[in-house]
């Protein structure tokens, strides 16, 4: 007897195993349907990512040409106090004269 049955053992395992490599159609159409939805949100991240380079790149070159004009008004910033600053001397060179003429003429 044992030898009758092994033939059917060994054919209701493969039929197992061969229907349990297939899914159904449900499942495969369900995979597939995953499956576009999951590309198409892959693409609009990697889209979203390139939009997101762009903008760093813009915000960088945005920063360079800030951190350039900050600089040129820096310089000239420290042009305008030394001119302040020959401006102060020059009048308290003035007020000094004058107080020396007011003082030397009574």
């Amino acid at each position: 007897m044992r030898a009758s049955r092994w033939p059917s053992v060994a054919l209701a395992g493969a039929v197992t195993l061969v229907c349990g490599c297939f899914p159904a159609a449900t499942q495969k159409a369900a995979g597939e349907s995953q499956c576009r939805m999951l590309a198409d949100r892959n693409g609009a991240q990697l889209a979203e990512i390139e939009n997101l380079k762009a903008r760093a790149r813009n915000t960088e070159e945005q920063l360079a040409r800030t951190e350039q004009e900050l600089a040129v008004a820096h310089e000239q910033a420290a042009v305008e106090r030394q001119r302040l600053a020959a401006c102060q001397r020059q009048a308290d060179q003035l007020r000094e004269e004058l107080k020396k003429g007011f003082h030397a003429e009574p």
